[in-house]
């Protein structure tokens, strides 16, 4: 369990706020997990926060935890050595930027706003950027609570052929892995922005891995009609560097890295809270029926979508 969590809001808030978020289903999770004593013990806000992802269906949150942390242990290049203050993190929050916005859409969704900001490939590293972005989704759930959704924003000018090498497709599929099932980030649109020729062939070999209800949120923007934008979010918090008056995009990450370092210890603590399978009660392990394990880089699916 993790000590004195720096969380901004409390069960009891939660639930006035959601009426379908019951204390009741809370307490029965809570003594599930005790009964799985090969799960971590959690705090309560965490378990608001995937009872409130799944929609307050209690088997589906059950499996959502199971699978979360199972993920959490075993893929340890997205959820281990979380420092805000280490340097690749720093150095990687001013190569990529990944953000929340200043407000909300008007249905209170939280807007998350992504980016290159350097565009020299040689200093992308795409396994350190796919960390940064569950650190920043934590993040803004330990500071926000269960918000009614999240829309994201991905500005994919400046990505090269050069920037998708570097990436496998095995950080690829557990990335979209665990943001479909095991994570309690859930969008309800992402908008991309500038999509080029390099990143319609990334998208064609990415989209098998997506379940269609993740897909069929996803609206493309061709370059030079991010215009369209002004349709599903308010001026007052699209960044000024695309037309609207929520703050220079890169002062607001800034202000962003700052605030992560207030949760240092919060990550730490929480790299703890992983599965120990000596614990299970049948004595199995469900993770190899879990996991993504198969190797191979972009650059091959991509010599292969050519080949087909």
């Amino acid at each position: 369990m993790i000590n004195n969590p720096p969380w901004n809001w409390s069960v009891d808030e939660a639930v006035e706020k959601y009426e379908n978020l019951k204390k009741s289903d809370i307490e029965s999770l809570k003594n599930w997990m005790k009964g799985e004593t090969h799960l971590p013990s959690i705090p309560d806000e965490q378990v608001v926060l995937f009872h409130h992802a799944c929609k307050y269906e209690l088997d589906r949150t059950k499996e959502t935890i199971e699978k979360c942390y199972i993920m959490r242990t075993n893929y340890k290049e997205l959820f281990s050595n979380r420092d805000p203050s280490h340097p690749f993190i720093q150095e990687i929050m001013k190569v990529v930027i990944c953000t929340p916005l200043r407000g909300f859409d008007s249905n209170g969704n939280q807007v998350i706003w992504m980016r290159l900001n350097n565009l020299n490939p040689d200093q992308y590293y795409f396994g350190t950027s796919l960390k940064a972005i569950f650190m920043t989704m934590d993040a803004i759930q330990l500071e926000q609570g269960p918000v009614p959704g999240y829309v994201i924003v991905l500005d994919g000018k400046g990505y090269t052929l050069s920037h998708m090498l570097r990436a496998t497709i095995t950080l690829c599929k557990r990335f979209i892995q665990y943001s479909q099932e095991g994570s309690t980030f859930f969008p309800k649109a992402i908008h991309v922005l500038n999509l080029s020729s390099v990143l319609e062939k990334v998208v064609t070999i990415l989209k098998p891995f997506m379940k269609s209800d993740l897909f069929s949120v996803i609206k493309f923007y061709k370059p030079g009609k991010h215009g369209e934008l002004f349709d599903h979010l308010p001026a007052s918090i699209i960044p000024d560097e695309y037309g609207g008056t929520g703050g220079v995009l890169t002062e607001i990450q800034e202000e962003h890295v700052q605030h992560l370092m207030k949760y240092k210890d919060w990550f730490a603590a929480e790299e703890q809270l992983r599965i120990d399978e000596t614990k299970r009660g049948d004595l199995r392990s469900c993770a190899e029926s879990v996991l993504c394990n198969e190797e191979e880089d972009i650059g091959t699916s991509l010599k292969r979508l050519e080949i087909d």
